[in-house]
């Protein structure tokens, strides 16, 4: 078969302008899609630290729940101010009463907000993480978790990494 070119059409292929556009348009969507990845990363890591501080305030408000009788006890506890130390009583056949439970509870509660310097590769769930048990007008408990994340902000047209801290507070009545 024979092929003929069609009058007029000196074109034998690619111009080198439009190799250039090409490739400037595959950049530009590799950084479309490097940007779109770092976001989702960043959102992963925020998600993954309110899970961590949601299931930490559940756990102290279901060891309230469990030890009513020293509920009045949780009041006002802050990991950030008050060291526990955990008493003999677990250990020990008659269990232990209201009042040391309480002690219990604070101390492995807090657990998770240190940072053990002398174990490796351990770091606590929330970096710079508080913990905070109140009560409001209402009567209703009120558990509040801080910590620290990393975040980028434009300011002034700057864009720089600075640090913010986020927090999640759990409501509930006693039952």
């Amino acid at each position: 078969m024979l092929i003929r070119q069609l009058p007029g059409s000196d074109n034998k292929g690619f111009t080198l302008i439009e190799v250039l556009v090409a490739a400037l348009v595959l950049a530009i969507g590799i950084l479309g899609i490097a940007s779109v990845i770092l976001t989702g990363l960043k959102s992963d890591k925020s998600a993954y630290y309110r899970s961590q501080a949601s299931a930490i305030a559940y756990d102290i408000a279901d060891r309230m729940r469990l030890n009513s009788d020293a509920l009045n006890s949780y009041i006002g506890i802050d990991t950030d101010n008050a060291t526990a130390s955990i008493p003999s009583c677990i250990t020990t056949d008659g269990g232990c009463s209201a009042a040391q439970q309480f002690v219990v509870d604070f101390f492995e509660w807090k657990g998770n907000f240190h940072n053990v310097s002398n174990v490796a590769a351990f770091s606590p769930k929330l970096p710079n993480g508080r913990g905070q048990v109140t009560i409001d007008g209402s009567g209703r408990y009120v558990v509040t978790i801080t910590w620290s994340e990393d975040d980028w902000a434009n300011n002034a047209g700057t864009i720089a990494r600075q640090n913010t801290t986020e927090s999640l507070s759990v409501r509930f009545l006693s039952l």
